[in-house]
């Protein structure tokens, strides 16, 4: 991992030495051949497109190549000054030095201001708006002071320059720098990212043979224009050489082309203008070589300016008359879709309101003209006319002996301005009676007089049969309820009888049948003792039967209240109570540990002692007694019981044994009250105790289940919803 970063690293270095020294050679090339425009061996130039090169350069690789300009500009420098011999080799170094300090401070400020002024905008942005291309000219024009300034001064000092001519040399380096930026570094930014500049601005220009052709025609006119001009081909006239003649040519370029054909022409054209100065032709010619570059100079940095700006103007409308058109067609095709919406809109309301047996209303007050939709038209039996209906028509359909209840409200909500709700009959002209639910509001102007009413009327009039219906059943339903309240106040009782009185003649008569065993035990004869014992059992099984079927009826009757209970708690409370039957039998009893739940202590203690107590029971004689209590959650969807519901979570408890078990097919008839699988002789027990366990279970909004093998075991499954 460390080789591979290093080889990274290593490989990201080479790439920056490369870059830099590619930029430092392109610069001194570009800085050699403007030189040769020099001021009188200053190495200021009227044009100085290095300036131009050094700021693109930065604006696309970052502060990163800032070294390589530094090198470029130092090298160009040197060489110049070596060559003309202005000064001696020490001077020379050190001038160079500064100089080139100046040239890369200057696009390292540019950089910096470009970022500040317009921050999070790509540089191919920045000639796509009038105030963008406004702010980069501003920063070429303060940037350049930078350059300008140092070199000037750095040349003074070094005595190449005489104090005279310090300001015509500052003004000129100035200036060139400043022609040199707003000619080289538009282009090269455009031209370095032409796909994106493309992109931002293929809305409004054409891309099509005929835009190609229309391409090749400017330039080829503003070449010919500029060597009539400023190369004096074929002798033309004297109006013909004016400068001027080339501004239409900038014209048509903006109006009709992307930036990097414009900026190309820009460059043709400089470059032409240039040349034939230096060559001694054109309008620009003076006495001096100095003014005229310096006069050719100005005209290339206007029409840079001119240019640029008039570009970005037809840019940004072009662009605008483009995102016009869009949102045009976009609303045109949202009206459409909106009418559509509005259509079936309406002709669903008209579908609702014929299923709802509604339909809406409104009353014009000043003109007493009453508007309602179809339906409502159709629920009072009415002939739809062109000439609509009045108020007068409304309550003359409203039943005899509602009429004055109606125009009561209506009036009240006129004068008060409020919302009316009510119901009241209607006749049809076929005599049939309706019920109408009437709802409705008043509508004011600014000096609050009533305007207009509006609302709804709905046909409720099997709703209010249903309702009277329903009203008569729920009369019913409390006069059953009273009668099962007196039913459960005569169960009540005879629980106190079943309790008290049918139990206290079964305790007399085991009580005196096991005094008469004990005490003449030895004078009855074998048979009588036999009956005794059998009259004993008897009252003890019935005594038990009828305390398990009171039992049973509490489960049912009781209040019940869930708490929140440690059941590991009360399942230990309950294995205390068959301590000795679990000694006895030397029973295992394990479980999982079990959570606090929302439950009925009482009735869940009672689930847990008649389960424990059926499994140590029905135990296999020889066979240890083994009891199983597990847990877990589980959703309802994965229960395989109708009485699950799948959006609900479930506790599933689980009792296993290993005793005598039960064949398959009593899984659900084992939970019947008085279900007994055994004889009493065998097994002793009222067929109760499984009963009570599904009824608690119920109480809890569970469900329970028993699946067993015969003399393998059974398992009960209760499942209780997580409160």
């Amino acid at each position: 991992m460390n080789n591979k970063n290093s080889q990274s690293f290593l490989s990201d270095r080479t790439r920056n030495i490369l870059w830099i020294l590619l930029v430092a050679a392109i610069y001194f090339l570009l800085a050699r051949i403007s030189l040769q425009l020099a001021f009188e061996s200053s190495n200021a130039t009227p044009v100085w497109p290095p300036s131009g090169f050094a700021f693109a350069v930065v604006l696309l690789l970052g502060i990163r190549v800032a070294p390589g300009i530094m090198m470029g500009a130092f090298a160009a420098n040197l060489v110049e000054f070596l060559i003309n011999q202005t000064s001696n080799t020490p001077t020379a170094i050190l001038t160079s030095v500064f100089i080139a300090a100046g040239n890369t401070a200057e696009a390292l400020v540019g950089y910096f201001l470009m970022k500040k002024l317009l921050p999070g905008i790509h540089y191919s942005k920045y000639f796509l708006k009038v105030n963008y291309v406004f702010l980069f000219i501003t920063v070429a024009f303060l940037m350049c002071v930078i350059s300008g300034t140092i070199g000037t001064t750095t040349i003074y000092l070094a005595g190449i320059i005489s104090a005279e001519n310090f300001f015509i040399v500052l003004f000129t380096w100035w200036a060139g720098d400043t022609a040199g930026v707003l000619l080289v570094a538009p282009f090269m930014l455009a031209w370095s990212n032409a796909g994106n500049w493309y992109r931002e601005q293929k809305t409004g220009f054409s891309s099509s043979s005929t835009y190609y052709f229309e391409l090749a025609a400017l330039i080829s006119l503003v070449i010919l224009m500029n060597g009539i001009v400023f190369q004096n081909w074929f002798s033309p006239f004297f109006v013909f050489t004016r400068a001027f003649f080339i501004t239409p040519f900038f014209i048509w370029a903006a109006f009709r082309f992307r930036l990097q054909e414009v900026v190309t022409i820009m460059l043709i054209s400089a470059s032409l203008a240039i040349i034939g100065t230096i060559q001694e032709h054109g309008p620009f010619l003076t006495v001096s070589r100095n003014e005229s570059l310096l006069t050719v100079e100005a005209f290339v940095t206007i029409n840079c300016i001119m240019t640029l700006l008039l570009h970005a103007a037809v840019t940004e409308r072009k662009k605008t008359e483009t995102s016009l058109k869009i949102a045009h067609d976009e609303l045109e095709l949202r009206i459409k879709e909106r009418t559509k919406e509005l259509t079936t809109s309406n002709q669903l309301l008209a579908e609702a309101q014929r299923l709802a047996h509604i339909g809406s209303w409104e009353w014009d007050v000043q003109r007493n003209l009453v508007t309602w939709s179809d339906e409502l038209y159709l629920i009072y039996g009415i002939t739809k006319s062109e000439s609509g209906i009045n108020y007068e028509t409304y309550i003359n359909c409203v039943h005899p002996e509602d009429r004055e209840y109606v125009n009561g409200i209506v009036q009240h909500s006129f004068q008060h301005h409020g919302p009316f709700d009510f119901y009241h009959r209607i006749i049809r002209p076929d005599g049939v009676i309706r019920v109408l639910h009437s709802h409705g509001e008043t509508i004011t102007d600014n000096k609050g007089v009533t305007v207009k009413m509006s609302g709804t009327g709905q046909d409720v009039t099997e709703r209010k049969i249903s309702e009277d219906a329903l009203r008569e059943t729920t009369n019913e339903l409390k006069q059953k309820n009273k009668e099962l309240e007196r039913s459960n106040s005569e169960l009540t009782s005879f629980s106190y009888v079943a309790s008290h009185d049918l139990q206290e003649p079964l305790r007399k008569i085991q009580t005196f049948s096991e005094k008469i065993l004990s005490t003449d035990y030895e004078k009855l004869p074998d048979s009588v003792k036999d009956d005794l014992r059998r009259i004993v059992s008897a009252a003890t099984r019935m005594r038990i039967l009828i305390s398990d079927l009171l039992s049973y009826s509490r489960i049912s009757t009781l209040e019940t209240h869930f708490e929140d209970t440690d059941i590991d708690l009360l399942l230990q409370e309950v294995k205390n109570d068959f301590s000795d039957s679990i000694r006895q039998k030397n029973a295992v009893i394990d479980s999982m540990p079990l959570p606090r739940m929302k439950i009925i202590p009482f009735q869940f203690r009672q689930l847990l002692t008649n389960i424990i107590s059926n499994s140590l029971k029905f135990s296999r004689p020889g066979i240890q007694p083994h009891i199983s209590i597990g847990i877990k959650k589980i959703k309802g969807g994965e229960i395989n019981e109708a009485e699950s519901d799948p959006n609900k979570t479930y506790y599933h408890l689980t009792f296993s044994d290993n005793g005598i078990g039960f064949e398959p097919d009593f899984n659900r008839r084992i939970f019947e009250i008085f279900q007994r699988l055994h004889p009493h002789h065998i097994y002793d027990g009222t067929g109760i105790g499984l009963a009570i366990c599904k009824k608690i279970v119920e109480n809890h909004n569970g469900f329970m289940t028993a699946e067993g093998k015969l003399n393998k075991g059974s398992t009960f499954h209760i499942y209780l919803p997580v409160i």
